[in-house]
């Protein structure tokens, strides 16, 4: 490669980014110390390696192209994810590296809570009357209560199908209108 000028070593040395540049055989030629930081690792140590060459062999993901890079083995201490680009030139490679290990943590954080959210979620989506397991819950007290004071108790299982074709879905329409047709005749305590 050609030499860097003072200002681009500088940049280089002081980017916050994870930079590696490679000859155009693929042999690494430097590393700043963003990215040598990022890894736990000295920046000498990935010098003068190429990609097939480099141990541990959970390294060379760090080579699998661009997008999202996962670095997870046991010669790492620590699992990582980071997004990849890079600059192709006449003499070889700069590859730019960010670490976006929080970003993915928080992103699998917000998709286990919003699981949770949805499984205690007591309410169908489309007709807002209870789902099963609102439904069990109110089951369970009025069975209880209908035995403590010794009160009858109605249940009532309805299933609503097209006599046409049985094996149809129903429009959501049909679904609202029978919602809203039970929920207008039947009392407040009641669970529909």
């Amino acid at each position: 490669m050609r030499r860097i000028s003072e200002n681009q070593t500088t940049c280089f040395e002081h980017s916050p980014c994870g930079m590696l540049v490679m000859d155009k055989e693929g042999f690494i030629l430097q590393m700043n110390p963003a990215l040598a930081a990022m890894l736990g690792v000295p920046a000498e140590r990935f010098k003068g390696e190429n990609t097939a060459t480099l141990k541990p062999a959970v390294y060379r993901s760090l080579f699998s192209g661009k997008g999202a890079i996962h670095l997870a083995a046991p010669g790492i201490d620590k699992e990582k994810w980071f997004h990849c680009d890079e600059v192709a030139g006449a003499d070889g490679i700069i590859r730019f590296y960010q670490d976006i290990t929080e970003l993915v943590k928080l992103k699998q954080e917000v998709g286990a809570l919003r699981q949770q959210v949805e499984d205690l979620t007591i309410t169908d989506k489309l007709t807002g009357l209870a789902n099963p397991r609102a439904f069990n819950r109110a089951l369970n007290s009025q069975v209880t209560r209908s035995r403590r004071y010794n009160n009858p108790l109605c249940l009532v299982i309805m299933e609503l199908i097209d006599k046409d074709n049985p094996a149809a879905s129903l429009d959501d329409e049909v679904i609202l209108a029978t919602s809203r047709h039970l929920r207008d005749r039947l009392r407040w305590a009641d669970t529909i």
